[in-house]
C-alpha cells in the first residue's frame, strides 16, 4: 500500500490473514473494499482501480416467502464491483434453450419431438419446484447438507405441476436433516402459490440456489425424459453426467441473449480487460 511495485503480480486466488479469517469468500471481498476505502484518498483510488470483483448476490433482500413479498428488483452495479443478476453464477443458465441446445447435441437419438415441446412447455414449472425446494432447505438450514440428494425419482408430473414426493423426504432424513412432518406439503404448497402468480420462468429463475435449484431443474428435466420411456440409464446420464458440457452448451446460449439477461458479466469483462 502506496510502496511501487516491482514487478507484476498476478493473483488468482484471495489471500488470508488474521482480519479474513473465518469470514467466507463474499465476506472477504467486502472486507477487502472496505479496507481500500479507508486509505487515504490517492491511495484508494489508485487501488480501487487494480481491485475488482464479481460476488454472487445469494439471496440479498429475499424474504423466503412465496408468493413473493415484494418485486424482484436486479442489483445496482458499480465499476469494478459487480454482483451476480441472480442467487449464483449458475442462474444465469436457468433458461430453456441452453438445456435443449444441450440435449439436442448429446441425446438427439434418444429424445423425440414430443420431448421437446413438452420441455419448453414445463420449464417454467421446473422453475417452480426449484424455488420452492431452495426456499424450503433454506428454512430449515439444510443447504449444504441437502446437497446432491434431489433426483428425478424424488419428483412427478400430476395435474399439470411437478411436485415432490416422499423419497425425497426419506433421503434428506438419511442425511441426518431434520426435516419437518409438514415438509413435503409445505414445498408443495409453496409450488401451487407460486404458479398462481408466475407463468413464465422470471424471475423465480434468478431468485432459486444456484446448486441446489440447478439440481431441482435437472431432476425434472430427468423425469421429463423417463416419462417418455427412455431408458434408465440415458435418464442418469442426463440428470448426473457431463457436467462440463451442459456449462459449456448454456454458456453459448447466453451469449446469444439479450444483454439485459446477462447483466453485469459485459461489463464485468469490459472492465477487465480495459
Amino acid at each position: 500500500m502506496g510502496i511501487p511495485a516491482k514487478g507484476q503480480i498476478d493473483c488468482v486466488h484471495i489471500l488470508n490473514d488474521q482480519a479474513l479469517a473465518g469470514l467466507g469468500n463474499k465476506a472477504k471481498i467486502g472486507a477487502i473494499r472496505d479496507h481500500i476505502n479507508q486509505l487515504s484518498a490517492n491511495t484508494s483510488e489508485t487501488v480501487s482501480q487494480k481491485f475488482g470483483s464479481l460476488v454472487d448476490r445469494e439471496w440479498d433482500g429475499i424474504d423466503f416467502a412465496i408468493p413473493l413479498q415484494k418485486p424482484w428488483e436486479p442489483p445496482t452495479q458499480q465499476s469494478g464491483s459487480f454482483i451476480t443478476l441472480g442467487h449464483s453464477i449458475e442462474n444465469y443458465f436457468f433458461h430453456v434453450a441452453g438445456v435443449e441446445a444441450y440435449l439436442r447435441m448429446f441425446f438427439a437419438d434418444k429424445l423425440s419431438g414430443a420431448f421437446f415441446q413438452a420441455l419448453e412447455q414445463r420449464f417454467h414449472h421446473f422453475i417452480a419446484l426449484a424455488i420452492s425446494y431452495s426456499f424450503e432447505m433454506q428454512r430449515i438450514a439444510a443447504i449444504t447438507r441437502s446437497d446432491g440428494v434431489i433426483n428425478h425419482m424424488h419428483v412427478e408430473w400430476a395435474n399439470e405441476k411437478y411436485h415432490v414426493l416422499e423419497p425425497l423426504k426419506h433421503d434428506l432424513l438419511q442425511r441426518g436433516i431434520a426435516v419437518p412432518q409438514s415438509y413435503l406439503d409445505d414445498v408443495n404448497a409453496n409450488i401451487d402459490l407460486y404458479l398462481q402468480s408466475h407463468h413464465q420462468a422470471e424471475p423465480g429463475r434468478w431468485i432459486c440456489h444456484g446448486h441446489l435449484g440447478q439440481q431441482a431443474i435437472w431432476s425434472c428435466i430427468a423425469n421429463l425424459v423417463r416419462e417418455h420411456g427412455v431408458d434408465p440409464a440415458t435418464v442418469t446420464a442426463i440428470e448426473r453426467g457431463t457436467h462440463n458440457n451442459k456449462f459449456k452448451h448454456s454458456a453459448d446460449c447466453l451469449c446469444r441473449e439479450a444483454i439485459d439477461t446477462r447483466i453485469p458479466l459485459d461489463e464485468a469483462l469490459t472492465w477487465l480487460s480495459a
